[in-house]
């Protein structure tokens, strides 16, 4: 399975937020932007628009394009078994239903 630009962007964003030491919630804060849309962002399952964008890299202090830059490439590559089970959980084997 390749990893869309939506999951990629999230994973971006989890890494920067964790590099700076930001939580959800104090993310949640700096921007406006709800906690629960800013998971969403993370797990890939919104897709931010261009002003939501601007404002998450305003509340890191970073510019948009550590939160963009090569996005593209990173949406291209396949997930190992352990990070898509890390990102999407575990996939049920034969038998689990």
């Amino acid at each position: 399975m390749t990893m869309n630009e939506n999951v990629a962007f999230g994973w971006r964003l989890r890494g920067l937020r964790g590099e700076l030491g930001v939580s959800q919630d104090e993310l949640a804060q700096r921007t406006g932007i709800h906690v629960t849309t800013i998971g969403r962002f993370e797990h890939g399952s919104r897709e931010p628009r261009l002003k939501s964008i601007l404002r998450i890299a305003r509340g890191l202090g970073v510019k948009p394009s550590a939160l963009l830059d090569d996005l593209d490439r990173i949406g291209e590559r396949r997930l190992t078994p352990e990070e898509f089970e890390q990102h999407f959980g575990r996939l049920p084997t034969d038998g689990e239903g």
